[in-house]
């Protein structure tokens, strides 16, 4: 709206409240723009775009998704053996927190946590650190590496021998892991282990459970989830004072 001149003064009042609301517009279009630019691209979209574009020239199986169990907390799992909920999975794509390639080296492709995104260079990720230029860096330090390689064997030739026999145990070792992991049905099992009341050199009747311990074992690892213990005592009624010999053993 224009500003009425003062007839005896000839003074204008300049419109503060226009130039106001040009500057609230500008600093909000810099914010919209910026709240675009770190903007990630889903999980979903990631997924899709692995899954699908053959171009990428990445092998499936070395890439493993990331997500958090709400019982076990995070976990990894082969991006071949993941399924969508509405084809009978379980897990929601919102618990995905980041995808990643073990190429020799562990290369994230894209994490929730710090805006890493190398498929679509969304977030805070810029050009230099797409995944094609680490996979073309990858492949020149290769090289070069190779080529050291091969000068280092030409000068020490008397050990290849026992490199050969070392790596030839370990892959028979690791063949032999995966065998035992494909014959698995189930990536968790629970082993518990009951104590009961008990005497030496005679029987107790009843003998009641006084200890109830459990684990959680990773199948394809063998490793205990130490975060997830259980154990349990039982006061036994017909006996409730436990001999010495029960207390020593266990």
């Amino acid at each position: 709206m224009p500003r009425k001149k003062n007839p005896r003064s000839g003074y204008v009042k300049p419109d503060y409240h226009s130039q106001n609301q040009k500057k609230n517009s500008d600093s909000l279009n810099e914010s919209q723009q910026q709240s675009k630019r770190i903007k990630l691209r889903s999980s979903l979209d990631i997924y899709n775009r692995l899954i699908h574009d053959t171009t990428l020239n990445i092998d499936l199986q070395k890439v493993n998704i990331g997500y958090n169990d709400n019982i076990l907390g995070i976990q990894e799992m082969p991006i071949l053996k993941w399924t969508m909920i509405d084809q009978g999975g379980d897990i929601p794509m919102h618990h995905i927190l980041y995808f990643v390639l073990n190429n020799g080296q562990r290369i994230k492709i894209w994490d929730r946590k710090t805006k890493l995104d190398r498929l679509f260079c969304s977030g805070l990720t810029n050009k230099q650190q797409s995944l094609n230029n680490i996979l073309h860096a990858n492949v020149n330090e290769n090289s070069n590496t190779q080529q050291n390689n091969s000068r280092n064997r030409h000068r020490n030739n008397t050990n290849n021998s026992n490199t050969n026999e070392s790596r030839q145990q370990s892959n028979n070792m690791y063949n032999q892991t995966q065998n035992i992991n494909n014959g698995q049905r189930f990536k968790y099992l629970v082993v518990l282990d009951f104590e009961a009341t008990c005497e030496r050199d005679r029987n107790i009747h009843p003998q009641e459970i006084i200890e109830w311990p459990a684990i959680i074992i990773n199948t394809e690892t063998f490793q205990i989830l130490r975060s997830k213990p259980f154990h349990y005592y039982i006061k036994p009624k017909h006996n409730p004072r436990l001999t010495q010999f029960c207390t020593e053993l266990t």
